[in-house]
C-alpha cells in the first residue's frame, strides 16, 4: 500500500509538470484563451498512456503483463525491487 502510494505521487508530480509545460505553451501561443479544465485533461489523458508504454519497455512486459501487474493486490510479491526502480525512476 505504502508502494503504491508512494508511484501514485510520483505519478501526480509528472503529471503536474506535464500541466505546466503545456499551460506554458498555451500562454506563449494564444495568451487570450485559457482553459483549464481543457489543460487538465490533456495533461492526465497523456500522461498514462506515456508512462504506461515507458514502463512496459523499461521492464520488459507486454501491456496486458502490465494491466496483470496493476491489478495484483500484495504490491511486494508483484514486483522485483529492480522493477520497482525503475517505475520510481520513470515516474519522476
Amino acid at each position: 500500500m505504502v508502494v503504491m502510494r508512494q508511484l501514485l505521487s510520483l505519478l501526480f508530480n509528472s503529471v503536474m509538470f506535464n500541466l505546466n509545460h503545456i499551460h506554458t505553451m498555451q500562454t506563449t501561443k494564444t495568451p487570450t484563451t485559457h482553459n483549464s479544465l481543457r489543460l487538465l485533461f490533456e495533461g492526465f489523458s497523456g500522461s498514462a498512456i506515456k508512462f504506461r508504454e515507458k514502463v512496459c519497455q523499461e521492464c520488459g512486459w507486454s501491456e496486458s503483463t502490465f494491466y496483470k501487474k496493476v491489478r495484483q493486490t500484495g504490491s511486494h510479491k508483484a514486483f522485483s525491487i529492480a522493477e520497482l526502480e525503475k517505475i520510481k525512476d520513470l515516474a519522476w
